[in-house]
């Protein structure tokens, strides 16, 4: 995976993945590749969401 990868971006090839894959032109092979990006792509999704969550608590607990 790119380190340079942008939240937005992986969440657009999220959807992206997720349209190929509920259609019906790919094969078994094909879907699993797909299935495999599309975990990694959720992994890196979900860590850039907790270090956003963590940044706003910590600007929240400053600005008390």
């Amino acid at each position: 995976m790119k380190k340079n990868l942008k939240f937005e971006d992986a969440y657009n090839r999220l959807a992206e993945i997720n349209g190929i894959l509920e259609s019906d032109d790919v094969s078994l092979e094909e879907s699993i590749k797909y299935f495999e990006e599309g975990i990694e792509l959720t992994k890196f999704c979900q860590q850039k969401i907790d270090e956003a969550k963590q940044i706003v608590e910590q600007v929240n607990i400053e600005g008390e």
